[in-house]
């Protein structure tokens, strides 16, 4: 993960409970829906991935204590509660497709709400045995202080890799510009999908039906990791795409991916 100073000056507390969920080593719940339209032709929806990170981490434990005004300090219950809400999973859920917050019971890890919409949707096979998707996204957060919107974009790189067996090697990239298209952020994750195996990814199914607090708006076992060093500010969304596929060069082909692989079939993480 990366976050450019910009961000600070745009959104701190946006900014900063980023940084302090989302680090190096984190695991997560995805799954991929692919779909043969027709002959060598294949589709894959857009996903997200969901992360459960303590409490602490996101404004939730905040939340926890402002319901209990002033008097919290000496009152146990409020004590109790908070101590609870520091060490409680709260999902984090990045989507790479349409999403939104609906209320304070969904909202970034800030407080702020957002809606987001998906402007392009590309699969394509680079080589034999390897599939390449591209996302392109437009996100509108409103911040929790002053209500005042702000405009970003955001675009993913996502190559599969046949390695035989039902399974692929995934590599995802993710970036976020403003609308001046300076950047803002950079993820980096990685794994293996297995062809049948289904993660669960509803938030509000991790939450017991409390609903997703603390989600970043809009991302199992996925692992982060970071790389290269954070483009500078001010650069052009090509570039910024360029970036992405030069950091997953390399990959080696493996035998041709077969269509019928991918009859409505749902390709999850493993761990």
């Amino acid at each position: 993960m990366q976050l450019d100073p910009s961000y600070y000056a745009i959104d701190r507390e946006e900014a900063a409970r980023t940084a302090q969920a989302m680090h190096t080593g984190m695991q997560g719940s995805v799954n991929f829906t692919f779909e043969n339209l027709r002959t060598n032709k294949v589709s894959l929806e857009p996903t997200q991935i969901l992360f459960m990170v303590p409490g602490k981490d996101t404004q939730v434990a905040d939340q926890i204590g402002q319901m209990f005004g002033s008097a919290g300090a000496s009152n146990p219950m409020a004590g109790m509660m908070s101590q609870m809400a520091q060490n409680m999973p709260v999902p984090i859920v990045m989507s790479f497709g349409d999403a939104a917050t609906s209320g304070a019971g969904e909202t970034g890890v800030s407080g702020n709400q957002m809606s987001q919409k998906l402007i392009t949707n590309s699969i394509r096979e680079l080589e034999r045995g390897v599939l390449e998707q591209q996302l392109v996204t437009q996100k509108t957060t409103w911040l929790k202080g002053t209500g005042r919107a702000r405009t970003s974009y955001g675009e993913t790189v996502i190559r599969f890799t046949d390695q035989g067996s039902n399974r692929m090697y995934v590599q995802a990239a993710t970036i976020e510009y403003g609308a001046d298209k300076r950047f803002l952020d950079k993820f980096v994750f990685y794994g293996y999908i297995t062809r049948g195996q289904v993660m669960q990814t509803n938030p509000m199914a991790q939450m017991g039906g409390m609903g997703g607090l603390g989600g970043l708006g809009g991302m199992g076992g996925l692992e982060q990791m970071f790389g290269g060093g954070a483009p500078q500010g001010g650069g052009q969304s090509a570039q910024q795409m360029q970036q992405l596929q030069k950091q997953m060069q390399g990959m080696q082909g493996l035998p041709g991916l077969d269509p019928n692989m991918f009859e409505r079939n749902i390709w999850s993480m493993t761990h």
